[in-house]
Parts: C-alpha cells; sequence; structure tokens
C-alpha cells in the first residue's frame, strides 16, 4: 500500500509591528519592533530583515537592513527590532514592506502602521517698526504645524496687559496654520518681543517641539536712563546692555512717603515682567522710593556666580532711597507657566525663588495657587536686587516624564490618568475628557453647563441635600424642637408681646398718638 507523501516547509511572516515611540520629532531618532513568526511546519533560519518607508521616502535612508541569524521553530516567533530610523519630513507617515531574507511581507503596508512625525515653523510681524511712548502696535504670530498636534502660541516680552500670553489650538494636521495678534502698548523703552509655538503630538502628547522667532520696536521718544544704585547689592543693570539686557521692557513706581506700619502694594498690570505683586513694610519712614522692575535676557554681567537649577526668567529689581536695613518685611508674588514645569520635568514643588546678593541665597518661596495654565508662588526676601526664578528637582526625587501614563508634578492628566476628573467636573454638560500634552483636552465635552454642577463644593439653585449633599449639607432639626413645636410658639409670642408693652409704655409720643386716634 502506498504511503501518501508529507512535504515539510517553513513560512515566515510578520504578525506584528509597532514603533516606539509612535510620536516623534522630526530629525530625532526612533527604533521600531517586528514579530516574526514561523507558522509553517518545519524549522526555519532568519538571517536578515529589512525595513522600507513608504514612498514618500520620509526617513533619513531608504531601508534599514537587521542581521538576525536566528532559527525558528515552527509555530515559534521571534523580536526583530529596527534601531537609528530617523525622520526626515513630517506627516503620518508609513512602510511599504519588510524584506525576510528575499520574501516580502507586506504586513506594515496592509495594515496601515504609520509614525506621527511632528515639527513646527513659527514667523512673527509687527504692525510698526517703531513707535511712541504709550502707543500701541499689533503683534502677529503664525505657526505652521508638521504632523498631528496642538498647537500652544505664546507671546512674552513688552506690555499686552490683562491679554492671554498663550493660546491653544488643537487637532492640527500636517501643514495647517494658526495665528494670533496682540496688542502691544509702548513702555519706556523699545520692546524686544518673543512669539514661541509649542507643538505637543496628537494624541498621545509624548512628543513636544518648540520654535521661537523675535523681533524689536524702537521707541522714538523713550530716553535712557541710569538706574545705578549703591543700595543694590547685585549691581545696576543698564537696559539692552550685555547678557542680561531687558528683554521684556521696565516698570517704575514712586512713593513720596512710606509709612512704617503700613503695607505698600504694587500690583503690575504687565504679565510680562514677571512679578505680579510686591508687598513691602519698612521700620522707619522712607522719602521719594522710586523701584524698578525689569525683565532681562539672560545672567547680567554683574553676577560673577553661577546659580544652580533650570532658570525660568531672569529679573532685575533697582531701588532708590529703600536701603535692606529699613525692610521690615518684604514678598513678592510671581507666576510660572505650567507648560514650562511639564516640558521641563518639574514639579510645582520645585520652584524656588532666588536672589543675588554677592552669591545666590534661595528664599522662601510658597505655592499659593494654579490656574490651568499657571502657577502663583509668593516669596520672601530681605531685600531687592537681581532675582531668578527657577525650579530644582530635590535629591531622591525621580524625574517627571509626561507620556507614562502617572499623573505627576505639574501634569494635569498623563495618557489615560486623568486624576478622576471629568468633562462635567470642568463644568461641561457632558462628553469624553481627553488628555495632550499632559493637558486636559477638551475638544469633546460638550457644550458649557449653564445648570448647577454637583460636587462642586456650591449649594447652587436646583440643588439640595438629596440630589447633592456633597454640596447641600442638610439642617437636621433636633427632635426635642420637633416635639415641643407649639409650647416654643407659644412662649415666643408671649415673650414679644412683653417686650412690645414695655416699648409702648416707655416712648411718650406713642402714647399721644394712640389718644388722638381714639378721639
Amino acid at each position: 500500500m502506498a504511503m501518501p507523501l508529507v512535504y515539510a516547509s517553513t513560512n515566515l511572516e510578520v504578525t506584528a509591528f509597532s514603533c516606539n515611540p509612535s510620536e516623534v520629532v522630526n530629525n530625532n531618532q526612533f527604533s521600531c519592533t517586528a514579530t516574526v513568526q514561523n507558522t509553517g511546519t518545519s524549522s526555519g533560519t532568519l538571517n536578515t530583515a529589512t525595513l522600507y518607508p513608504d514612498s514618500s521616502n520620509w526617513l533619513e535612508n531608504s531601508n534599514y537592513p537587521k542581521t538576525v541569524n536566528a532559527n525558528i521553530n515552527s509555530g515559534a516567533s521571534t523580536e526583530v527590532t529596527f534601531t537609528g530610523l530617523k525622520a526626515k519630513k513630517s506627516g503620518d507617515n508609513g512602510f511599504s514592506k519588510i524584506m525576510l531574507d528575499d520574501a516580502t511581507d507586506n504586513y506594515v503596508s496592509d495594515n496601515g502602521v504609520t509614525v506621527n512625525v511632528i515639527d513646527v515653523i513659527v514667523t512673527a510681524s509687527s504692525s510698526a517698526s517703531s513707535a511712541a511712548s504709550g502707543v500701541t502696535f499689533d503683534v502677529t504670530g503664525q505657526a505652521t504645524a508638521g504632523g498631528n498636534s496642538d498647537i500652544v502660541l505664546s507671546f512674552s516680552g513688552c506690555s499686552i496687559g490683562s491679554q492671554s500670553a498663550s493660546l491653544r489650538t488643537n487637532d492640527m494636521s500636517n501643514g495647517q496654520t494658526t495665528s494670533h495678534t496682540w496688542t502691544v502698548t509702548m513702555g519706556s523703552s523699545s520692546c524686544s518681543y518673543s512669539i514661541s509655538a509649542q507643538s505637543i503630538s496628537n494624541p498621545s502628547g509624548v512628543a513636544t517641539k518648540t520654535d521661537s522667532a523675535s523681533s524689536t520696536v524702537t521707541c522714538t521718544n523713550c530716553t535712557s536712563g541710569s538706574n545705578n544704585n549703591n543700595n543694590n547689592p547685585g549691581g545696576s543693570i543698564t537696559p539692552g546692555g550685555g547678557a542680561g539686557g531687558v528683554v521684556g521692557g521696565s516698570s517704575k513706581k514712586k512713593w513720596d512717603v512710606m509709612d512704617r506700619g503700613i503695607v505698600h502694594k504694587w500690583k503690575l498690570s504687565d504679565s510680562a515682567l514677571g512679578i505680579k505683586e510686591i508687598s513691602i513694610e519698612v521700620h522707619n519712614k522712607a522719602h521719594n522710593v522710586t523701584i524698578t522692575i525689569m525683565k532681562l535676557a539672560g545672567q547680567p554681567a554683574s553676577v560673577t556666580h553661577t546659580i544652580t537649577g533650570t532658570v525660568f526668567q531672569w529679573i532685575n529689581i533697582t531701588h532708590d532711597n529703600l536701603t535692606d536695613d529699613n525692610v521690615k518685611s518684604l514678598s513678592m508674588r510671581f507666576n510660572v507657566s505650567r507648560f514650562w514645569l511639564i516640558n521641563s520635568s518639574f514639579s510645582p514643588d520645585d520652584v524656588r525663588l532666588q536672589r543675588y546678593d554677592n552669591g545666590w541665597i534661595k528664599l522662601v518661596t510658597t505655592r499659593v495657587s494654579e490656574s490651568s495654565n499657571e502657577y502663583e508662588y509668593e516669596a520672601l526676601s530681605p531685600g531687592l536686587s537681581v532675582f531668578a526664578v527657577t525650579a530644582e528637582q530635590a535629591a531622591g526625587t525621580g524625574a517627571i516624564a509626561c507620556g507614562n501614563n502617572v499623573r505627576e508634578g505639574a501634569e494635569q492628566c498623563d495618557g489615560t490618568d486623568l486624576a478622576g476628573q471629568t468633562c462635567v467636573g470642568l463644568g461641561y454638560a457632558g462628553g469624553t475628557l481627553g488628555c495632550t500634552g499632559c493637558i486636559f483636552n477638551t475638544a469633546a465635552c460638550t457644550s458649557m453647563s449653564t445648570g448647577p454642577v454637583c460636587g462642586n463644593a456650591a449649594c447652587e439653585s436646583g440643588e439640595n441635600s438629596g440630589n447633592c449633599p456633597s454640596d447641600c449639607v442638610a439642617i437636621e432639626i433636633p427632635q426635642a424642637v420637633k416635639e415641643n413645636a407649639w409650647w416654643i410658639t407659644v412662649v415666643v409670642l408671649i415673650v414679644v408681646g412683653i417686650l412690645g408693652y414695655f416699648y409702648y409704655h416707655g416712648h411718650k409720643h406713642l402714647k399721644k398718638f394712640a389718644y388722638k386716634y381714639k378721639k
């Protein structure tokens, strides 16, 4: 009896493929891993696997070979990692094939595997090249997105009053543009401004790229005054001079008299200066006190000591007719961008204000509030000089990383970790809350709720202790009061009657009025 012939064969094919990360910055390296399985009936050897980009040739090289030299048994698999991949073109880019020795595998193209490569280019323009002090002009920033991303367009330098310094545009695709115009008021010196655009990969936010553009609008009638002050231990700063030249303008305030026992406050409306409020109390009365705040582009030449930590902002504060010895208490409030903390991998508790006084001194700094865009801090200082807002990780603490699905530091969220927050909790009627660049993404939330919001610690119209006990605390009437309510009412009426009797008989004009009325 003849037996049928059974032929053993090897069949190698790609069964899975992914890139790490799946969102990258243009010109940055990344890697991709393919799972190769032997679906045949006999073992076989894979010598070389080669990865090819799609026809757009978005990768630096035309192909990426990987030596494997692995024997794969029937039903078994092996992983092949292609390293050193570098994108040279932004967009949602894909692959055409993987060559397994001489065999072509189309898994990557058939399954539409892509890598989101992001980039951003920003331009800045002004409606005027020069302007007089107090005159307004427009500055426009435009950003072009590369890949699928969200763009944060920010303005710094010069006075924009109460306008928001940062604006975010979500869900941009490759080649799309976004722009914003700020109205700037010329101060007491020429305006040097900067427009920055941060691209945050969408949807995961694991990749970020920043580009910036800057320019100067000349002040036509400003005078360059000297700020020399022997009481300034940090040294005087001449606007525009040296590495620490003024980048965000300046602001000055004068007190004819600073009396003792009074806290003198200066609230600044120009957010570009970095300082939000200064509060000063003196030991002895001081006359003709002048304080000038200047935002610097970098460490001034007069500062000869190296600062520790990462600097968010440099500030110089000069003063006339106010010595450190006469300062009884001095506090300053300032803001730090949440985006900066996240992108720099710092926690809000890592922020310190440092003062230069023949060396850098870390001041007692307290976080007092926060918003969706920034944190507000208050620091205590023994005097005024050169300051730096810095951040530095405490010893023994790990680095904070956006994109690890663990909300930490300044992050509002991280991937799937939304810290229990929802669209409703943020005041929307409903929808699905997202997370982009470790900041809440409300694009999928429905319209803002106009009704009461349960859980916001406010008992609003329409809420009661029954439908929202967390906001509305019920007032429980004691049982003894309920049981004796009738007697309590009688006693109250008697007391009111007695008080009314004495009040009536104690006022003669009321008696006369009653007598005339009877007649």
